[in-house]
């Protein structure tokens, strides 16, 4: 699947102009990211035939709890702001993990919240809200 995405964003971004590497065009960023995915597959194809096969168990916990904490993180981008957001998607997703580790998951979401308000509201300027008073 991810030589396939590389392929589509590949053949997509040949459409553009490429540019000069002192004036990039608009499809320098999609073929330079399709040909990574398309590299990245080949890796993938390559460790994958060398490694000897392993029964992979289904775990439903973790991809219920991660997937839960990507929708909590959705519902209170808005309404919350970016902290709590942030705060609910680690420890939403911790949960997936046992045994859960509160300390651990308070100091990383403090550090996550930390580094976002840091690089999108203060470094890229982008119009969100750190917390919704």
């Amino acid at each position: 699947m991810v030589g396939l995405l590389g392929v589509f964003v590949l053949w997509h971004g040949t459409g553009y102009t490429f540019g000069t590497l002192r004036r990039i065009g608009p499809g320098f960023l999609p073929v330079m990211v399709g040909t990574l995915l398309v590299l990245m597959s080949a890796g993938l194809v390559f460790e994958s035939l060398r490694s000897k096969p392993e029964r992979a168990d289904l775990l439903l916990r973790p991809f219920v709890m991660i997937m839960a904490g990507m929708l909590a993180f959705a519902a209170l981008m808005e309404r919350a702001g970016l902290v709590p957001a942030i705060f609910a998607l680690v420890i939403v997703s911790a949960l997936a993990e046992k045994p859960f580790r509160p300390v651990r998951t308070l100091v990383s979401a403090l550090a996550i919240s930390a580094m976002g308000v840091g690089i999108f509201i203060e470094l890229l300027g982008m119009p969100l809200r750190a917390v919704v008073w």
